[in-house]
């Protein structure tokens, strides 16, 4: 049987300083008082009363947010379904650790799955426990499966790493209910940022999540976190309706039919990396990063650059790119022209391979809302050990049961982290390095690493010097990376 976790839990674990408000309100002052920082700081801390009137005016009245940021929290929230967690670790100016699915064993959490307020009474609890019980009985029955599978296939093979292994694809059976910890520290704007989406969400373990943030939070820095400014607030999902209703009004829909999610219509499982599809790039663009590395490299003008860039043919310009790679090392980041060259995907990914893929913040992404129409991931160890009727007939309940929920945003806890989701990203060039680096190392986990694979052979495909700079930090070490030696970039 499942151990159930019925409320969020919250503690504020660390700040910054013992006195943030002070802080701040010292900081403010910087831009208007000649008086050294210490001591602008130290005035705050003497009269905490007008530090904080002033927090307030300066960065809530005056709307000068910023200054907000001088002051930092860190903050524990556990006990909180996978589905939650998204939502969090989406604010992209914080730093976050999260439990892994990959290298905790499931049966260690105290807490496995959280049981949601709409579904703890009469038929609908039924419905969510039974569904449940069967995802953690299907878990343990794959787990124990793919591991004898390693043992026998791999003789030489560690008890231990087989174990992880299988713990590492059995664990897409499981529901986005699934519990877990996340370790949050950013600034005090950010925090009300999240505050506030918290609130402001239709679901209540989302709203009490951030009751319980804003109650930690508020005593300890009240002119930070003032009760007047800080609540539930019908935009962003007011704008997010009113573009489905103008859509609906004027008879846009989808030109793809979408599977139905239901046991009685299975849709294909994805293939490894999911659907990697590159919709928009700049055509011209090595000849524009080539021309802002002049720019910035031999102090051109953008405009001659520019004009320079475009008398060479493509090969002399791929020596520009390729210049800017001499000295890379595994754990250098590429020159910040690279994000000025953009590239914008349409990707569906499972939810395992989604919840790594967010982490990578300094993107800009659209995300649809879970839902079964989009497919599932089955890991190829799973189909490999003999269990792959096992894992559809489970998500096939999960899917009915989430239908029979109601097909909501309240029901989509119900999906697997072998279901799909769609989304759209746009991110730069450094950017995708970095991903690269991290997701495209051989000890990155296999459904992450074969969508990187897959954005890295696109990329290649349109911008192949800029490819080049693409790989994980193993190729550095064992001495594949593509990007050429240094003898090679020479004049």
């Amino acid at each position: 049987m499942a151990r159930w976790s019925y409320a969020p839990r919250v503690q504020i674990v660390g700040r910054a300083s013992r006195n943030p408000e002070a802080v701040t309100a010292g900081m403010a002052r910087i831009s208007r008082d000649p008086t050294p920082v210490p001591q602008l700081i130290q005035e705050a801390r003497d009269n905490t009363a007008l530090a904080r009137q002033r927090n307030q005016r300066v960065v809530y009245e005056y709307g000068h947010n910023s200054v907000a940021e001088h002051g930092c929290f860190s903050a524990a929230i556990w006990d909180i379904p996978r589905l939650l967690s998204l939502e969090i670790v989406r604010h992209r100016l914080a730093a976050y650790t999260q439990h892994s699915g990959r290298y905790i064993p499931f049966e260690e959490v105290a807490r496995q799955f959280y049981l949601p307020r709409a579904y703890r009474r009469g038929k609908a609890r039924r419905l969510f426990e039974a569904a449940v019980d069967e995802s953690y009985a299907a878990y343990r029955e794959i787990f124990a499966g793919c591991t004898a599978y390693l043992l026998d296939k791999f003789p030489r093979m560690r008890k231990t790493t087989a174990e992880r292994r299988a713990t590492e694809d059995a664990r897409y059976v499981l529901p986005l209910a699934q519990t877990t910890q996340v370790g949050v520290t950013t600034n005090a704007r950010e925090f009300a940022l999240m505050v506030t989406r918290l609130l402001s969400s239709p679901l209540p373990e989302f709203r009490e999540t951030g009751e319980k943030l804003f109650a930690k939070l508020h005593p300890i820095a009240p002119s930070l976190f003032p009760e007047r400014y800080i609540h539930a607030l019908p935009y962003p999902q007011s704008g997010i309706e009113a573009v489905r209703d103008t859509a609906a009004a004027l008879g846009l829909t989808a030109t793809q039919p979408t599977a139905t999610g239901s046991g009685s219509a299975r849709p294909s499982p994805a293939a490894a990396g999911g659907a990697v599809r590159l919709v928009d790039y700049d055509r011209n663009g090595e000849r524009h990063l080539a021309a802002a590395l002049l720019f910035h490299a031999a102090q051109m003008p953008l405009v001659d650059a520019r004009r320079a860039v475009a008398h060479l043919d493509a090969d002399r310009v791929g020596r520009v790119v390729r210049a800017a790679y001499r000295g890379l090392h595994a754990h250098d980041t590429v020159l910040r022209e690279f994000e000025l060259l953009r590239y914008q995907f349409e990707i569906v990914m499972s939810e395992a391979a989604y919840h790594q893929f967010i982490r990578h913040r300094m993107k800009t992404e659209v995300t649809q809302s879970h839902s079964p129409s989009h497919g599932r991931t089955l890991p190829p160890l799973v189909r490999n050990a003999g269990y792959e009727d096992r894992y559809q007939r489970t998500l096939d309940l999960l899917e009915e049961t989430y239908h029979a929920l109601g097909a909501d945003h309240r029901a989509e806890i119900m999906l697997a982290n072998g279901h799909n989701l769609r989304i759209l990203c746009d991110l730069n060039a450094r950017e995708l390095v970095e991903f690269s680096r991290i997701r495209a190392d051989r000890h990155a986990q296999w459904d992450i690493r074969a969508i990187a694979d897959a954005l890295i052979a696109a990329v290649k495909d349109v911008h192949p010097h800029v490819g080049l700079a693409c790989g994980g930090r193993d190729t550095f070490k064992d001495g594949t990376a593509d990007v050429l030696p240094d003898t090679e970039l020479a004049p």
